[in-house]
């Protein structure tokens, strides 16, 4: 990942998505954007429950990376790393 190796130098790391729920229904697919996680099995089921296809568009943090490590954290390490170096 970028921000491990060369922290605070953001290149191709902040990225722009489509609107994937547009896009979907454009081709006559059933979807929606699941925000929070209380409302999945719901959609999840409304997905199922589609004759075309479906496109479930799940909303998470820019901060999320790993299940152990958030962004900030990576960032943090990796400017630690590199001023125990100098």
């Amino acid at each position: 990942h970028q921000e491990r190796h060369y922290p605070a130098r953001v290149s191709g790391t902040s990225l722009e998505n489509p609107d994937f729920v547009t896009l979907a229904k454009a081709y006559g697919f059933h979807a929606e954007r699941v925000e929070a996680t209380r409302d999945f099995a719901a959609a999840f089921d409304r997905a199922l429950g589609s004759v075309t296809g479906a496109v479930l568009d799940i909303a998470i943090s820019p901060e999320a990376l790993t299940p152990r490590q958030t962004l900030s954290q990576m960032r943090d390490a990796a400017l630690a790393s590199q001023k125990a170096k100098a």
